[in-house]
């Protein structure tokens, strides 16, 4: 896990390095990365251990501060990059909710909805049609499998199997497409629009582009 861990640090220093270059909004609003121990006193509240890789990436950064330019928490589209603090309380104030509401349902199957142990890292920033990318989570206690599903739409907009979710089991290959996104010019900075523009063609070129809109 080390060697993974080190490598996806690379893939993250990567991405800043070529969005520095851009001259991205969000590279200068990007806050001071959280300690294991901070990140764990955060996640207390839900229950919930992530999965080594998401603690390195609030490792790296603790999301974005948000200012008054457009998009200005989106690291690469269409994802937003909020402070972990943030997706703790969007996660107990309406992933919860949520997820109690479809166990309570008889008309559905508690397995193959969206369970409370799937946490929200990175979403579209878009509250009623949201897209998503969630980490399977453990209890502090516990050791297990830790997916990393890609949703779209998630939870608030419309009910989603967790079964027909995009699924893969390392945060490694969605910043590998976003290197190569940048390395290929299918993903620019637009200065005057304050915003990430995508080249469409590139959905085609690269694994998992169609699952995030």
């Amino acid at each position: 896990m080390t060697g993974e861990l080190d490598y996806l640090r690379g893939l993250l220093e990567g991405i800043e390095d070529r969005s520095r270059a851009q001259g991205c909004a969000w590279v200068n609003n990007a806050r001071p990365g959280l300690t294991n121990e901070q990140i764990a006193a955060l996640m207390a509240p839900t229950g919930l251990r992530l999965p080594p890789e998401a603690e390195l990436l609030f490792s790296w950064h603790d999301g974005v501060d948000a200012n008054p330019s457009q998009h200005a928490r989106r690291i690469l589209p269409p994802f937003e990059f909020y402070p972990l603090a943030e997706r703790v309380q969007w996660y107990l104030d309406s992933w919860l909710p949520r997820v109690a509401e479809i166990a309570d349902s008889a008309e559905l199957a508690r397995d193959d909805y969206w369970p409370a142990h799937f946490f929200p890292i990175l979403d579209t920033g878009d509250r009623f049609n949201a897209a998503a990318v969630m980490v399977r989570c453990t209890s502090p206690d516990q050791s297990g499998p830790r997916d990393v599903l890609w949703s779209r739409p998630i939870l608030l907009s419309g009910i989603e199997s967790v079964r027909e979710a995009p699924r893969q089991n390392s945060l490694i290959s969605l910043f590998e497409l976003w290197i190569g996104w940048l390395d290929d010019d299918s993903v620019l900075w637009n200065r005057d629009r304050a915003a990430w523009v995508v080249d469409d063609s590139a959905r085609h070129r690269h694994t998992w582009a169609e699952a995030f809109g």
